[in-house]
């Protein structure tokens, strides 16, 4: 069946297949009627059961009505007995064939690019390429990223890098510009992960492999196996574990005996920061489960910018245009509109005007919001940090590329 996290009542519920429920059958209410999808089948309160059994499928309670959702065609249940041994013994040509092939483009690359990096992000894919690397007997050393909002679990596992890099408190001082980070605003990645990395590993290798699978994403199900990511300028980027699944992933973690992080133990799915957009409600509900001080610290944020209780609560936070479904719960949050930005210091519009014109609202939106997080000043050599804002110098030539790695330019 399917464990899923209801919004309305706040828990877990678990949803049979039809397999599933066929084989609890003796455990589940019944209404004796056969009925066509989409059809309601009886009245619900308070009390009852999510899900009843009909005669040809499962009606589930929505409102005050039982209403049929899946209509079964007549299969029987298999009763086979679940048994890891047997899992690991169905399973593990494939996974050392896979483990193989891994190991193998990872020496291959180290003979063509020289020393490698391995990018530890302190999750399990991660985790499987540190493990890959060792038994290939190249020459390679581990990197960790802390963005400065990771789960103390997680910054512990930096323990096996080499090399660490830092964003610093950049998260908490960017934020009251900038906004809570959202799914269609991700500047974030950018300030917290993709800059200190740059920073950090420009110069020290010209590869870094990292445990990205195309199964994750319709983003990364488009990825090759080996990339120059525009982030990264001179670095190529290669995923040895690119066609595995999860359960491939799980499989040699299990069997290999590979050391992962204990978030995953306590209930995580995935591993992050603690306050991702791309996370889900109940991910946050564990963290302030089991970190009630980092969760209070930024609840406490969302309330002190006007962010109302039930904003919060279903996270409406994560998107600036929030998906239909959740509208129900609440409206997110407005864009910045170039009619804030009408104030500009001449002198401050005109110096960034070097990189475009002052008519371009690109620029009238970085001469009114700039943060000095950084990141243009990282990829260009025209552009200093000067009293905590960008300043071009006479060395630019105009090319705009600033203006496109600008987070505050992401959604507008």
């Amino acid at each position: 069946g399917h464990l899923f996290f209801d919004l309305f009542s706040f828990s877990w519920k678990f949803k049979p297949s039809e397999a599933g429920a066929v084989r609890i059958e003796h455990r589940m209410e019944k209404i004796n009627r056969v009925a066509d999808k989409g059809e309601v089948v009886g009245e619900a309160k308070e009390g009852d059961p999510d899900f009843k059994l009909t005669l040809n499928g499962i009606a589930c309670k929505i409102g005050n009505k039982y209403v049929i959702t899946r209509v079964f065609r007549g299969r029987k249940a298999i009763d086979v007995k679940q048994d890891r041994k047997l899992l690991f013994e169905a399973n593990e040509r494939e996974i050392r064939l896979k483990g193989s092939r891994a190991s193998l483009f990872i020496y291959r690359m180290w003979r063509k690019h020289g020393k490698l990096v391995v990018s530890f992000s302190g999750g399990k894919d991660s985790a499987v390429i540190l493990d890959l690397a060792e038994k290939s007997e190249c020459d390679y050393i581990v990197y960790f990223n802390d963005t400065g909002i990771e789960m103390p679990e997680t910054v512990e596992q930096s323990n096996k890098a080499d090399i660490v890099g830092s964003a610093g408190d950049s998260f908490w001082r960017y934020v009251p510009k900038f906004g809570p980070p959202a799914r269609d605003y991700r500047w974030c990645c950018k300030v917290l992960k993709l800059v200190p990395t740059y920073k950090t590993l420009k110069g020290v290798t010209k590869m870094t492999l990292v445990g990205q699978r195309r199964f994750e994403s319709l983003d990364r199900m488009r990825s090759k196996k080996v990339w120059m990511n525009d982030w990264l300028p001179g670095i190529l980027t290669a995923a040895p574990i690119n066609e595995w699944t999860a359960l491939d992933a799980w499989l040699y973690v299990m069997s290999r005996k590979v050391e992962v992080n204990k978030l995953y133990f306590m209930g995580f799915e995935r591993i992050g920061c603690y306050l991702c957009p791309s996370a889900r409600i109940s991910d946050f509900l564990k963290v302030k489960e089991i970190h009630p001080e980092l969760w209070k610290r930024w609840e406490d944020f969302l309330f002190s910018t006007g962010w109302s209780e039930n904003q919060v609560r279903y996270g409406l936070w994560r998107w600036i245009d929030v998906p239909k479904r959740f509208r129900i719960f609440g409206e997110g949050r407005k864009r910045i509109e170039l009619s804030e930005a009408s104030k500009i210091p001449r002198e401050r519009l005109m110096n960034l005007a070097k990189t475009s014109s002052p008519e371009d609202p690109a620029v009238m939106i970085r001469a009114s919001f700039c943060t000095g997080c950084g990141v243009c000043s990282a990829y260009c050599d025209a552009i200093e940090i000067r009293n905590g804002l960008a300043f071009i110098t006479d060395r630019c030539n105009s090319c705009g590329l600033c203006n496109r790695l600008c987070p505050l330019l992401l959604h507008h």
